[in-house]
C-alpha cells in the first residue's frame, strides 16, 4: 500500500511559522514513506502513521522508533498515542515508538525548524532446512540438525542470512532387487545359501543436492556446493539428496537346476532377463524370477546283431529330461551258422537246421549322466546325459539236434573234420558256442 500521512495543526500561540521535516528511514524494507517537509504557524503538529508496515525479506516489522532533532540546544519533542481509529494498535499514550495508523505528535517547543526520524526497527526472523536423504543415509545430527522418524527427514532452525555446512550422505541410495524361485526348485549361489529367494541392494551414487522451497517454487536460501554451505533465506527451504538414475553394476546370482536351463526372468512366465552371472544395472526397484526350461536327452537302442523294434539297426530316442521309456527284448537274436558237408560219402540227410539262435541275456548300458535302466522291467529313465542300450547274447547256442544220416550197408556218422573224427550223431542235441561245419562219415558195415 501506499503511505498517506496527514498533518494536524492546532494554531497555539506561535506567530512566527516553523519548518517541520518527519524522514521515514525503512532500513531496507519496503515501501518507505516520503519524506513530509511542511510549515505552519503552529506549536503543536501531528501527522496519522500509514497503517501498512514496511515489510523486509528475513525480519519481522516491530515499531517505528522516534528520534527528534532541531538546530538549538532546546530540543523539541515527538511522541505516538494509539489512534482511536485503529484498533490493532498495541501504542500507549506519550510513546517514544509507534505502530501502523498511530498519530505522532510533535511539540515545536519554540524552535524554528524541526526534523522528526522515524526509523523501523525489526526483529530477525527464523526459518527451518529440512535434508531429505532420499534413499541414503548420514551423520547430520552431529551438527545440530534433528531426525523425524515419521519422514524420515532431518531439519534445522536459523536464522535468516546465517550458515550452516551440509555433509554429504555417508551411505548411498539403492534399489532392491527381489528375487523369487518361483516354484522352480533351482538353486542359486549369490542371494542366502542354495535359496534362490531373497534380496539385494546394488548401490547409485550421490550426485549433489537439490535446493528447493519446502512450500514449493524456488528457493529463498542459497547453497554452495563446492563448500556444501547453505545460507538461509526468507522462507523455509529443502535440499534433497540426488542419485545416479542407473544402479552401479551388479552380478546376478548363479541359478541351476539338473535337467534344466535355468535363467532370471522379468516374470513369473519365462520372460527372460538375464543368465545367472550376468552383469547388470537397474533404474529402479527390480523383481525377478527363477526360471527353468527341461533338457532333452538322447537313448540309443543297439540290437547288437539281433531286431529290436522291427529293425535290426540303432534306433535313437529323444526325451525330456526325467521322464521314461520301457525296453522289451529283442525279437530275433543273432546266429551261429551250420554247413553241412557231404564229405563224398554218399550218405542221405535233411541238411537242416542251418542256423541257431543265440539266446538274449541282457542288456549293457552305458549310462549318461543320472539317467537310470531297470534291467528287471525294462525301464529307463532319462537323466541330464545321453545313454546307450547295447543288447547282449549268449555265446552259446540254443540247443538243437543233428539230422539223421544213413546210408545202407554202412553205419553214418556227423564228424568234426573230414578224416572222421566223431562230433556226433544224428539226433543228437547239441549247443555251439560259433559258426560250425560239420562232414559226413560212414563205415560199412561187417557182413554176416
Amino acid at each position: 500500500g501506499t503511505y498517506q500521512n496527514q498533518l494536524l495543526f492546532s494554531a497555539v500561540g506561535n506567530p512566527t511559522p516553523a519548518n517541520y521535516t518527519i524522514v521515514f528511514n525503512a532500513d531496507g524494507g519496503s515501501p518507505e514513506p516520503s519524506t513530509i517537509t511542511t510549515s505552519a504557524a503552529a506549536s503543536t503538529y501531528a501527522t496519522n502513521i500509514s497503517d501498512t508496515a514496511p515489510a523486509k525479506a528475513g525480519y519481522s516489522f516491530n515499531y517505528w522508533s522516534i528520534s527528534v532533532s532541531s538546530g538549538t540546544d532546546i530540543d523539541p519533542t515527538a511522541v505516538c498515542n494509539a489512534n482511536n481509529n485503529n484498533s490493532s494498535s498495541s501504542s500507549s499514550n506519550n510513546s517514544s515508538t509507534c505502530n501502523p495508523g498511530d498519530t505522532l505528535s510533535i511539540d515545536i517547543n519554540g524552535e524554528a525548524s524541526v526534523t522528526v526520524t522515524l526509523t523501523a526497527i525489526y526483529t530477525i526472523n527464523p526459518y527451518t532446512l529440512t535434508l531429505n536423504p532420499n534413499g541414503g543415509a548420514g551423520d547430520w545430527t552431529s551438527a545440530g540438525f534433528s531426525y523425524d522418524s515419521t519422514t524420515g527427514t532431518y531439519s534445522k532452525t536459523q536464522d535468516y542470512n546465517t550458515d550452516v555446512v551440509v555433509a554429504d550422505p555417508t551411505t548411498n541410495a539403492s534399489y532392491t532387487i527381489s528375487y523369487s524361485d518361483n516354484s522352480q526348485s533351482a538353486t542359486c549361489t549369490g542371494i542366502s545359501g542354495t535359496s534362490c529367494t531373497g534380496t539385494a541392494a546394488p548401490t547409485r551414487d550421490f550426485t549433489g543436492w537439490d535446493l528447493t522451497a519446502t512450500a514449493g517454487g524456488t528457493a529463498t536460501g542459497s547453497f554452495d556446493d563446492t563448500t556444501n554451505t547453505y545460507t538461509y533465506g526468507s522462507e523455509d527451504d529443502t535440499l534433497t539428496a540426488l542419485w545416479n538414475s542407473e544402479s552401479s553394476s551388479f552380478t546376478l546370482p548363479s541359478i541351476t537346476k539338473t535337467g534344466y536351463d535355468c535363467y532370471w526372468a522379468s516374470d513369473t512366465t519365462g520372460t527372460w532377463y538375464a543368465d545367472g552371472g550376468d552383469t547388470k544395472t537397474v533404474s529402479s526397484d527390480t523383481s525377478l524370477y527363477a526360471y527353468c526350461t527341461v533338457n532333452q536327452y538322447k537313448l540309443t537302442v543297439n540290437p547288437n546283431g539281433g531286431t529290436w523294434g522291427g529293425s535290426t539297426s540303432s534306433q535313437v530316442f529323444t526325451q525330456d529330461y526325467g521322464t521314461t521309456k520301457t525296453i522289451g527284448n529283442p525279437t530275433a537274436t543273432p546266429t551261429y551258422s551250420i554247413t553241412y558237408n557231404a564229405n563224398g560219402q554218399g550218405a542221405t540227410y535233411t541238411g537242416s537246421p542251418t542256423s541257431v539262435n543265440r539266446p538274449f541275456t541282457s542288456w549293457a548300458f552305458s549310462q549318461g549322466g543320472d539317467s537310470s535302466f531297470d534291467q528287471y522291467s525294462g525301464q529307463y529313465t532319462f537323466g541330464n546325459g545321453n545313454s546307450t542300450l547295447l543288447a547282449q547274447y549268449s555265446s552259446t547256442s540254443s540247443s538243437f539236434t543233428l539230422p539223421a544220416i544213413s546210408k545202407t550197408d554202412y553205419t553214418c556218422y556227423w564228424a568234426s573234420n573230414t578224416t572222421g573224427t566223431k562230433y556226433g550223431n544224428g539226433g543228437d542235441s547239441k549247443t555251439i558256442t560259433g559258426n560250425l561245419t560239420i562232414y559226413a562219415y560212414c563205415t560199412a558195415n561187417a557182413k554176416t
